[in-house]
């Protein structure tokens, strides 16, 4: 039997595979390793210069087609079936960390040159928001994760452009933020209610973790950051509140009787909802009013966090004395009987 194991070549790349005869290559392994001549420094410079001359002077016959427009629709959707079968289930390393070559900064600056002044199509922002929602429900820790690098990143690396844009973002939509979280929220209700409520228990299980942990760590900065989120809360609940008179908010009906007992007119911040530190004050008749000119008035005829009305009294009191109104009578009203 002739041995013919002397007489077969194998693949100058390196890959070990027996190549046909006369030839040196498997039929494309010449681009692959160190022996690419496209890899030289020299030879790349030169390809990149030759296509850039070509298409300077002629447009490339793909250029803002689709593949149906080029490849017809019937062999557009096998191609597309076929990619979709190709990288079904597998990270693109290529476009990952380091190797993603959007992170190069000329790339960037192309990028960045390209897609200003470019508006989506609200087909496309409607695809997008649907690939959101379905990362965000299926890994809401790495979703979440995601967000909050590329927002510390952008912050480090322009946190002056990065607090600019974010001003002008929430000028222009103020309650975007908030709409956003509510509709999202009402569509996981109404999908996986099972879900949503065993989600809800655990967030609130960690914020309060979250809470007792940076009381802990810092208390100072932590009563700090409380005194501001109650301001913040108790500004948003008058703003929001059903409850005006005279277009001066207030946060119930039983309020707004106790201040007409008591006022002439409402003036916000004058006599009434009168802020003092870190606490509102609700009434603060002056000399015109009805009656207490000149005191401090509280209607609280419960409280939420479980202070007796003397308690109540004290906080508000110590308050007060800390303030420029120091001496000033306080009155806690109850009962709309009391006055």
């Amino acid at each position: 039997m002739k041995d013919t194991t002397e007489s077969q070549q194998y693949c100058e790349c390196g890959c070990g595979e027996i190549v046909k005869p006369n030839c040196r290559f498997v039929y494309a392994h010449n681009l692959r390793g160190d022996t690419n001549p496209a890899k030289r420094p020299d030879v790349r410079k030169k390809i990149s210069e030759g296509l850039r001359k070509y298409y300077s002077e002629n447009v490339h016959p793909g250029k803002g087609k689709t593949y149906e427009e080029i490849l017809g629709e019937e062999k557009a959707k096998e191609l597309k079936q076929h990619f979709h079968l190709m990288f079904k289930g597998k990270p693109q390393l290529w476009s990952r960390g380091e190797n993603n070559p959007a992170k190069r900064p000329e790339n960037r600056k192309k990028i960045s040159e390209a897609l200003k002044g470019v508006k989506l199509s609200e087909e496309a922002k409607k695809s997008m928001s649907i690939a959101q929602q379905k990362r965000m429900r299926d890994d809401p820790e790495e979703w979440h994760r995601t967000c909050v690098k590329g927002g510390t990143s952008c912050y480090e690396k322009h946190p002056s452009l990065f607090k600019e844009s974010l001003d002008k973002y929430r000028k222009e939509h103020p309650n975007a933020s908030s709409e956003m979280a509510k509709e999202r929220n009402r569509k996981w209700k109404e999908q996986d209610p099972e879900d949503y409520y065993k989600k809800k228990k655990e967030y609130a299980r960690l914020m309060i973790e979250a809470r007792m942990k940076a009381k802990e760590e810092n208390p100072e900065l932590f009563k700090l950051r409380c005194a501001e989120a109650s301001i913040k809360g108790c500004r948003t609940r008058m703003k929001n509140s059903p409850y005006f008179w005279n277009n001066v908010s207030f946060l119930s009906k039983e309020e707004i009787k106790c201040g007409k007992m008591l006022l002439k007119e409402p003036i916000d911040g004058v006599n009434c909802n009168i802020r003092i530190g870190r606490k509102f004050i609700d009434f603060f008749p002056q000399s015109y009013d009805k009656k207490y000119q000149g005191k401090f008035v509280e209607y609280h005829p419960w409280d939420w966090s479980g202070l007796t009305t003397e308690e109540y009294y004290n906080q508000r009191k110590e308050v007060i004395e800390s303030s420029k109104y120091k001496g000033t009578e306080l009155i806690v009203i109850t009962n709309l009987k009391e006055v």
